[in-house]
């Protein structure tokens, strides 16, 4: 997947390749799952941000499912879980779950956003941005 290895290099750009993996990781999951569930031919944007302290990227998209009633809420643990341990899908929220510091879903007019926060190691701190 292109987009996967853009962010990659954006990451690594930013001298944040510790966290790399992990985040493209999580990356992956959340949009496949809104490419998935969203309503069809809608599209699915990405959104990078990065402070000093913090890596939030967020997938949003016109669906509704997973919406919360507080906003940030992360969804209700069991639905983290496949119904199957041997399930070869559903697990896409729980890799998020188990890898990103923080994550949650933000419900707007337009559908919703997934969001997941890395946080930054002190060596990728001094990392310029541009």
């Amino acid at each position: 997947m292109q987009v996967r290895h853009e962010v990659a290099r954006l990451l690594v750009s930013w001298e944040l390749a510790e966290i790399c993996d992990d985040a493209v990781l999580c990356l992956s999951e959340a949009l496949t799952n809104a490419v998935l569930h969203a309503r069809p031919a809608r599209p699915v944007t990405i959104t990078i941000h990065r402070d000093l302290r913090t890596l939030r990227i967020e997938i949003a998209d016109t669906g509704r499912g997973m919406i919360m009633h507080d906003p940030g809420c992360p969804a209700d643990p069991d639905a983290l879980r496949p119904g199957d341990e041997l399930a070869e899908h559903g697990w896409g929220l729980r890799v998020i779950d188990a890898l990103a510091a923080r994550w949650g879903v933000d419900a707007d007019d337009a559908g919703k956003r997934v969001w997941f926060e890395q946080d930054i190691p002190s060596i990728g701190r001094l990392g310029v941005m541009p």
